[in-house]
């Protein structure tokens, strides 16, 4: 494997640009509609809702209101940590208007993948003693199967052999990706990451390389 860059504080400064990149499910927008849909004013409210719900519920569409409005609104990330304590998760996130936001949060699958800002929050509420124990059961299973560190080389921006190999036969290509930023950078480790066959993941080195090569930072 090969080292790029080992700043995680850069990579911490990311929060909900990260978690997005680790938790984004293709959920159609009729799919979303159909979610129960629940405003919470604070956080206290949320934990509250998840301590009677967190095993009865399969996911919920969270509405935020963006800073400044008349309505008070819990942030993001008191609602990730909250969803933490709970063995719950954060995925996909849909603009309703210009006041609000709503996020589908729903339980984690055993094999989830964990990000390093998630775990930064964990040491956090493991010390506040706010952890329930079905979120202590969902680390406690991760860290059986693997899923735990699954992501450890894409945090620290680490190129896997078979994709540096690939940058080696193209110069450009490996030039642009180096500039981009570690956001970037990371989206497209993550995505080669989570190819489960062979085939899948050659594809996705083809194509890391030809939009690199064309100095596209994302695959949208």
């Amino acid at each position: 494997m090969v080292l790029v860059n080992k700043d995680s504080s850069v990579l911490l400064g990311l929060k909900h640009q990260e978690s997005l990149f680790y938790n984004q499910k293709s959920i159609t927008s009729k799919h979303l509609d159909k979610k129960e849909h629940h405003y919470f004013k604070n956080a206290k409210e949320w934990r509250k809702w998840l301590h009677e719900n967190h095993n009865k519920s399969t996911g919920i569409c969270l509405i935020f209101y963006k800073v400044g409005s008349e309505l008070e609104s819990m942030r993001w990330e008191e609602a990730v940590q909250v969803a933490i304590c709970y063995g719950w998760i954060d995925s996909t996130v849909k603009k309703m208007d210009d006041e609000r936001r709503k996020q589908v949060f729903s339980p984690r699958k055993d094999k989830s993948v964990w990000s390093k800002l998630n775990k930064t929050y964990i040491e956090k509420l493991i010390a506040e003693n706010l952890m329930h124990e079905s979120g202590l059961a969902k680390i406690e299973i991760a860290k059986q199967n693997g899923s735990w560190n699954s992501l450890d080389a894409v945090e620290d921006l680490i190129i896997p052999e078979d994709l540096f190999k690939a940058f080696e036969q193209n110069q450009i290509a490996f030039e642009n990706y180096q500039n981009f930023s570690p956001s970037y950078r990371k989206g497209y480790l993550y995505w080669l990451n989570q190819a489960k066959r062979t085939e899948t993941r050659n594809n996705r080195i083809d194509s890391i390389i030809d939009l690199c090569q064309q100095n596209k930072k994302s695959r949208d």
